[in-house]
């Protein structure tokens, strides 16, 4: 059996060596810090106060040419976006002018000569309108001829559009005479006279200028 006064004594001198224990830890720990304090150097200066806020304003500073500079490449993307589209709407509308202009073109030139056309219809309507046939004339003025003996034709010839003058012989003044009666109260002639005529041993040649009533030579259309 064990004495209690060595059993107390024990448990003192446990208690004695934790103390010892825990002092000489705290010691070395210390001791480790202070070496590690010593060893490490700060090399970086430490900042005064006008530093610390030059740096901040550094910094609002590039923050606010940051943001801006993303504002004007966002204005700048719209705009370019707005100019590329305004290029293609203009080129649209540029394509659908030229496609009005080419059907206005095309539908002008059908106008042109459908006017063309109309433009010749209405001529050849105003000749045919005043045509007639020289042959037409020449034979009225032959049958007339025809009745006055001896009488011929040897020349003809239009003055104006309904003037003509021709020239001829005839057997004598009698003759002429009943010629120029003919022809003068002929109804498809007006304005008859007998421009000369001469006498020879065997015939008269004459010459006489009239004008034709158009509507009686015109031929119908």
């Amino acid at each position: 059996m064990s004495n209690p006064k060595e059993i107390k004594t024990k448990e003192i001198n446990k208690k004695g060596r934790k103390k010892e224990e825990e002092v000489s830890s705290k010691e070395n720990k210390f001791d480790q810090s202070t070496i590690l304090e010593e060893k490490s150097i700060n090399l970086i200066p430490v900042m005064s106060r006008e530093e610390v806020k030059e740096e901040k304003r550094k910094t609002r500073m590039n923050k606010a040419s940051l943001v801006s500079l993303l504002i004007l490449f966002g204005i700048s993307i719209v705009i370019v976006g707005f100019s590329i589209i305004s290029r293609i709407q203009l080129n649209y509308q540029k394509e659908k002018l030229f496609k009005h202009e080419e059907e206005l073109t095309a539908f002008n030139q059908i106008i042109i000569e459908n006017n063309q056309i109309l433009e010749r219809v209405a001529l050849y309507n105003d000749v045919q309108k005043d045509r007639y046939p020289i042959t037409k004339v020449i034979n009225h003025i032959e049958n007339i001829l025809s009745k006055s003996a001896g009488s011929s034709l040897s020349q003809f010839a239009f003055s104006s559009s309904t003037g003509i003058n021709f020239r001829g012989e005839t057997r004598d003044l009698a003759e002429l005479a009943k010629l120029w009666y003919l022809l003068a109260n002929d109804p498809k002639l007006k304005e008859v006279n007998l421009k000369s005529f001469s006498k020879s041993t065997s015939s008269v040649s004459f010459t006489f200028e009239a004008a034709i009533l158009l509507d009686e030579f015109i031929v119908e259309v």
